[in-house]
Parts: C-alpha cells; sequence; structure tokens
C-alpha cells in the first residue's frame, strides 16, 4: 500500500467582505476631519497676534489661507472619489452631494470669494503704446495719417 497524500482543501468562493471597506471610507472621513481642523488650528495659531506690529510681521498676503483651502478641497475631493474607487456607488452619491454642498455653502461667503478671486486672478499684459504709434486696422484702408 502507497501512502496517501491529503487532498488539498478546496477553496470554496468567499463572501464579499465590505468591512474592510467600510473601515477604509470611515478611516479617511475622520481623518479628513482631523486634518481639516488641524490646518484650521495652524492657520489660527500661525496667523495670531496681539499688536500692529506683530501683525504686520505675521501677514504673508493671505498665503496661509489659500493654502488652507486648497489642502481642505483637494483632500476632499479625494475623500468624494474613494467610495467610488471601492465600489461603493452610494456611498459615493452621499459623499458627492455633501462635498458639493460644502463648496456652495463656502461659495457663499465673502472671504471665501476673494480667496479664491486671489487664486484664479489673471493679471492682465502690461505693455505700453506710444499715443503717436500707427496701429493698422483689418478691413478698409490700413495706412496711417501723415504717411
Amino acid at each position: 500500500m502507497e501512502p496517501r497524500l491529503p487532498e488539498a482543501p478546496r477553496f470554496t468562493h468567499r463572501p464579499d467582505r465590505k468591512g474592510g471597506k467600510i473601515l477604509a471610507v470611515v478611516l479617511s472621513t475622520v481623518g479628513w476631519f482631523v486634518l481639516s481642523l488641524g490646518l484650521l488650528v495652524w492657520y489660527f495659531f500661525a496667523s495670531f497676534c496681539l499688536d500692529n506690529e506683530t501683525c504686520q510681521e505675521v501677514d504673508d498676503g493671505g498665503r496661509r489661507t489659500q493654502i488652507v483651502f486648497i489642502v481642505v478641497l483637494s483632500t476632499l475631493a479625494v475623500l468624494v472619489l474613494l467610495p467610488f474607487v471601492l465600489g461603493m456607488l452610494k456611498t459615493g452619491l452621499v459623499y458627492a452631494v455633501i462635498a458639493v454642498a460644502f463648496v456652495v455653502c463656502l461659495s457663499r461667503l465673502d472671504f471665501a470669494r476673494e480667496i479664491a478671486g486671489e487664486i484664479l486672478h489673471d493679471d492682465p499684459p502690461t505693455y505700453e503704446l506710444d499715443p503717436n504709434q500707427c496701429i493698422p486696422r483689418s478691413g478698409g484702408d490700413s495706412e496711417c495719417p501723415g504717411g
């Protein structure tokens, strides 16, 4: 008689475990809240001043505010995409609706509009024109007066 090797266990189809996905979304959400709160506390303490001289030294032209808004909104965008990537469509839709509502409420605030205007502001090109310079126009007579 030949010794028989034990049969390898057969793998059966395991049910889909959503626990890891839910945990990832919950931990990411908590992480976003902690990050946002931490940035706001950092912004407050970095901008804190008691007298005029200190305020002038601390003033950075609004760059800290822009950094806080850009980081919070970009991480919010990643947080909204996470449930879609994990295949949790209903959760993703809820997060997307909450994010849109957050951005709409934020856009209603004056200081947020000012920050967005500063971030998206595009200075027009500056060039000097000589008042005696002739600028030819298309169509019709394009000669300059005086030769």
